[in-house]
């Protein structure tokens, strides 16, 4: 009775450090299914954690989180490892490998007909900086957008009211401004924030909760986080469908043309690099890989025509390998429309704030703008910052790593 006491003891004090750092508190008297991605993660980490493992294995254990929580886990992870906890984690963001790869890397590496595996005991940023390294990737061009036939609209989307609320989220009486031509923002927020409702009340008109009005004659692509069941469970045309109809469900959809865009960006993966018919398009979306998933929405979404006015991208690189990001992060910055954005991928917050990021086929772009989602008390404010998304996010990433660190020689 005594050792089940001492038990309970220990784990209600873990429990209560672990919903204190990843801030589960929040959201601990609402089911799963109403979770957003990134508290379903912080969830799974908490439970994962709170066993007191000796050796934890975690595979892609960012997915989802906001970019203050993958540092939070970097912090955290470094002082288990400084306590003999031995890690291996899986994960393409580059950010939190910096982190959880100083002590090695085992590098599975994908070539024609094998795979191989190549272990090195140098840290993770001195073995990718390694010129003899050789990457090989499933692609080996980039997305080409179609060329926009007739005039861009002037306000893509427009808030009906000054003060909007958005049902079953945290944004309460928030102020919207209206989405112009060629505008670039970016949601910066923690997970539960309303980042991804936010999106969603634009794009989706439902009826009895509309809050926007688009303008007529514009068209908008939407990558959420996650497909639909009946998308996810079905066939690689059945998805294409699904893309161009989202964003016009009069559009005519041809396959061959995003037959033509997959072989144009040289996708070798299923293909054993023959040429592409129907019978790739009957195979299971399931069949392909997260990160080759969303890269084939990018190249379904790049063949509508007459022209694409705005994306709207939440979390765009996710499960995406370095190249795929880097061919992503590419086709977003040549979009020529307006793109508004949530991400934990550091590389493209640093691609998009820079002079230039977007828009380089027009000759110019408008400045990365940083809206912030900030929820105190169970309501969201939104409040327009000054300062660049990446150094935002850095100077957040700083201060959650340090508050990682120090939880973790508690827990």
């Amino acid at each position: 009775a005594q050792k089940n006491e001492q038990t309970l003891r220990r784990i209600h004090e873990l429990r209560s450090r672990l919903q204190q750092l990843f801030q589960i508190e929040e959201f601990t008297d609402r089911q799963v299914k109403e979770l957003s991605g990134g508290e379903r993660t912080k969830l799974s980490l908490c439970l994962l954690l709170m066993s007191e493992p000796d050796v934890l294995l975690l595979d892609e254990p960012t997915n989802h989180l906001d970019l203050e929580s993958i540092a939070k886990l970097g912090g955290l992870l470094e002082s288990y490892a400084a306590a003999d906890i031995s890690v291996l984690s899986v994960s393409h963001v580059h950010s939190y490998l910096a982190q959880a790869g100083r002590d090695g890397v085992a590098e599975i590496r994908l070539e024609p007909g094998a795979r191989t595996l190549a272990f090195s005991s140098r840290p993770y940023l001195q073995f990718v900086r390694d010129r003899s390294r050789q990457d090989f990737s499933i692609v080996d061009g980039t997305i080409a957008w179609a060329v926009p036939q007739g005039k861009p609209v002037g306000i893509i989307l427009s808030p009906l009211k000054e003060k909007i609320t958005i049902p079953q989220s945290p944004l309460e009486s928030i102020e919207v401004p209206p989405l112009v031509s060629g505008a670039v923002w970016v949601l910066s927020g923690n997970n539960g924030c309303g980042k991804t409702k936010l999106m969603e009340s634009m794009v989706r008109q439902k009826k009895g909760e509309k809050n926007f009005e688009r303008s007529k004659g514009a068209f908008i692509a939407y990558l959420p986080q996650f497909w639909p069941d009946e998308v996810a469970e079905g066939s690689l045309e059945q998805f294409y469908r699904w893309v161009v109809n989202s964003i016009d469900q009069f559009a005519q959809v041809v396959p061959k043309q995003f037959i033509a865009a997959i072989q144009k960006i040289g996708f070798t993966s299923h293909t054993g690099g023959k040429s592409l018919g129907e019978t790739f398009l009957r195979k299971p979306l399931a069949s392909f890989s997260g990160g080759e998933q969303r890269l084939l929405w990018f190249l379904a979404a790049s063949t509508f025509k007459p022209k694409l006015d705005a994306l709207f991208l939440d979390e765009p690189t996710n499960h995406m390998d370095h190249r795929i990001q880097e061919v992503v992060t590419k086709a977003i910055q040549d979009f020529p429309g307006a793109v508004v954005f949530s991400t934990h991928d550091l590389n493209l917050l640093e691609s998009i704030s820079a002079t230039g990021g977007v828009g380089n086929t027009k000759g110019g772009t408008m400045s990365a703008k940083n809206f912030i989602l900030e929820k105190r008390g169970g309501r969201t404010r939104i409040i327009e910052s000054t300062e660049s998304p990446a150094l935002y996010m850095r100077r957040k990433m700083e201060s959650g790593h340090k508050v990682g660190k120090r939880a973790g020689t508690k827990v």
